[in-house]
């Protein structure tokens, strides 16, 4: 259970996202991920900025226009995830509810380990990451 914040910034084009609980042997299907692109002024998706990615659409897409920088906000106690970016909630989930394999993933995010690693993806396009802070936090 913890407190994430960290500021972002892409390029046109880019294409990242925040690894959460992702375990060694397997971190994309075995974690989740909170997906940072470059889509400033799209419609909110389950792919898009903020999204928990596949599974849940963000409220609002709050990204900035490419080289501005972003911050998210991303508590994580339980099953509980809840992601603000720039300010605004745009997730609040409860990955307990999740019982059936959603988006592509064939477990349930129920089912899910309760630790792991915290890892930054690159997947195409330039992107920054700074003011990384992580606190632990009591259930």
């Amino acid at each position: 259970d913890f407190e994430l914040h960290l500021e972002v910034k892409v390029t046109p084009g880019a294409n990242s996202g925040i690894f959460l609980r992702a375990q060694p042997n397997d971190p994309v299907y075995r974690g989740f991920e909170v997906q940072v692109l470059e889509d400033h002024g799209d419609a909110p998706h389950k792919n898009g900025s903020g999204a928990l990615y596949d599974v849940v659409t963000p409220m609002y897409n709050m990204a900035l226009p490419a080289g501005e920088w972003n911050s998210y906000d991303i508590t994580v106690v339980g099953g509980e995830v809840i992601v603000f970016m720039n300010g605004w909630r745009v997730v609040h989930a409860d990955l307990d509810q999740m019982t059936l394999p959603l988006g592509k993933f064939t477990t349930p995010f129920a089912t899910l380990p309760r630790d792991g690693l915290l890892l930054l993806q690159d997947h195409g396009g330039e992107v920054w990451y700074r003011n990384i802070w992580i606190k632990k936090r009591k259930a």
